[in-house]
């Protein structure tokens, strides 16, 4: 210790030697430093200086610590979720990323991508139609480590052992009930305004006829509306229609086919009506009605 010892600066060391200082004061007017040697205050850990009284808040202070704070969990957020998947399909994309790349491809064509819910899920995302894009989760069971694919992939309540066979079994199978609802002769490319102004005019000249078409619904991919009217001074009533890998489903039941769709619907309203039957789905409950437009 300098001090106790009685020794001066130029007699411990000497010119242009490179030390280890710590500065202690800094007066921006004289652009002047202190520093200190003193090995008690060398250890002691770095502490940023305030620059306000004790009983005053440091608002800019707080803000570079909120985004600091976002930045790093941000970045951890991306490295968490950072996965190669042996896949010719994978892709690290985000939802944006794949509805672009799959926009000019066909119907079915999917991405397998990154979830934001962990190394535990995938997404699948896959073309239903043109600007309709299904973001399919796919949960992972039997992993062997974080970054493998697990050996069980369940999607809603059914499990596929891979990738391929959720792709061909689940996807490929919507695929194809998307075809076939688009290919009937009751299917309208329109929107579902369009297709309620076909039937208003439709029951206009046919007073005394019920007639229902299908459409699209593009604010919920997978599913179609299903827009009927029973007469000219009846309302028009929409009932949702999810396509799953072995069909459709409306009001809870199942059917493999168009066919079956069609007929079941005519059944629902005999025994039921337009007004014992409740929409689900994707379609708003109205006290247990079917939804309808006055």
């Amino acid at each position: 210790d300098m001090e106790k010892n009685g020794l001066e600066a130029r007699q411990v060391w000497q010119s242009n030697q490179v030390i280890q200082a710590k500065i202690t004061h800094l007066d921006t007017r004289k652009l002047t430093a202190q520093l200190t040697m003193r090995e008690q205050e060398l250890r002691k850990p770095f502490k940023r200086e305030m620059y306000h009284g004790v009983d005053e808040w440091d608002n800019d202070q707080e803000a570079r610590d909120t985004r600091e704070m976002k930045k790093a969990t941000s970045t951890d957020s991306s490295a968490r979720i950072q996965r190669v998947i042996k896949h010719s399909l994978y892709r690290a994309f985000n939802s944006a990323q794949a509805e672009a790349e799959l926009a000019k491809q066909g119907r079915g064509d999917c991405i397998i991508r990154p979830s934001s819910k962990g190394t535990d899920h995938l997404v699948i995302t896959w073309k239903v139609h043109d600007g309709v894009f299904k973001h399919e989760d796919v949960l992972e069971l039997d992993k062997e480590n974080e970054f493998s694919v697990g050996k069980t992939l369940r999607v809603d309540k059914a499990t596929y052992s891979d990738l391929d066979e959720l792709i061909v079994l689940h996807v490929k199978a919507m695929a194809k009930k998307v075809d076939e609802m688009m290919g009937d002769d009751r299917y309208q490319s329109g929107t579902k305004q369009q297709s309620e102004a076909w039937l208003t005019t439709y029951t206009d000249a046919n007073p005394k006829r019920s007639m229902y078409v299908f459409c699209i619904d593009r604010s919920y991919p997978g599913y179609f509306h299903l827009c009927f009217k029973p007469g000219r001074d009846a309302g028009t009533f929409f009932w949702p229609v999810k396509v799953i890998p072995s069909g459709f489903q409306l009001q809870g039941n199942k059917y493999p086919d168009m066919r079956a769709l069609k007929n079941g619907f005519k059944l629902l309203v005999a025994n039921h009506g337009t007004g014992g039957v409740k929409a689900h789905g994707n379609g708003v409950a109205n006290g247990g009605r079917a939804v309808h437009a006055r």
